[in-house]
This record gives C-alpha cells, sequence and structure tokens, in this order.
C-alpha cells in the first residue's frame, strides 16, 4: 500500500471515530474503548481486514508486528505509531483529544505537497 493510500485511510478513520480521541500505548484502551491512529484504520477497514495474533489492549506489541497485518512498510509503521505517541502517552481525556488532533494535522501534512 503506498504511503499517500494509508495517511487519506488514517483521516478518514480518525474522522469516523464516534469521538475525536486516541489512546497510547496500546490499538485498544479496555477501559475508554479508545483506539489508537492504526486501531481506527482497522476499525475503519474491518478486523477481517486486518487480522491481528495478539491481544490489542498489549501494550508490549512492537510496531514491525504491525507493518505486515496493516500492509504498509515497518517505516510507514513506525512513523503513524510514532505521530501517535508523540510527546504524550497519558491517556486522560484532554490528552487523547490532542493525540486525535495531533495525528490528524500530521497526516494532512503527509498528503499535501508543498509548492
Amino acid at each position: 500500500m503506498k504511503p499517500t493510500e494509508i495517511t487519506q485511510q488514517l483521516m478518514d478513520a480518525l474522522d469516523a471515530l464516534p469521538t475525536s480521541e486516541l489512546t497510547a500505548g496500546a490499538l485498544e484502551d479496555p477501559e475508554t474503548g479508545c483506539v489508537c491512529a492504526l486501531g481506527a484504520v482497522r476499525l475503519q477497514r474491518g478486523p477481517q481486514a486486518v487480522p491481528l495474533s495478539h491481544d490489542l489492549t498489549d501494550p508490549d506489541v512492537d510496531w514491525r508486528d504491525l507493518a505486515e497485518p496493516f500492509n504498509i512498510s515497518e517505516t510507514l509503521a513506525h512513523a503513524v505509531i510514532a505521530a501517535n505517541e508523540f510527546r504524550d502517552k497519558r491517556n486522560d481525556e484532554q490528552s487523547r483529544r490532542r493525540r486525535w488532533q495531533s495525528v490528524r494535522n500530521w497526516a494532512v501534512s503527509k498528503l499535501i505537497t508543498p509548492l
């Protein structure tokens, strides 16, 4: 999958979330039900389209293990996770909302080609 395709999918997935919040530290937070950036893409594609061999709430999943199920390069998996985890790993509501906005801004910046 091309980086622009996953970036567009990421933006669409973020916009489709019921709340503008992203969790940190796992694909899904069992307490809040929030997902991370790649978790949002998985929700958008459907769990059957992104089969995972590990628990969604496992905080020890390595980004390299996510590239193949999402059909993206390890570099791109790392970039998306880095954008999601950048600066703040807290999971209070304010942090989750800031994270959503930050990841969405990052995705937009990757789709817009400078003049």
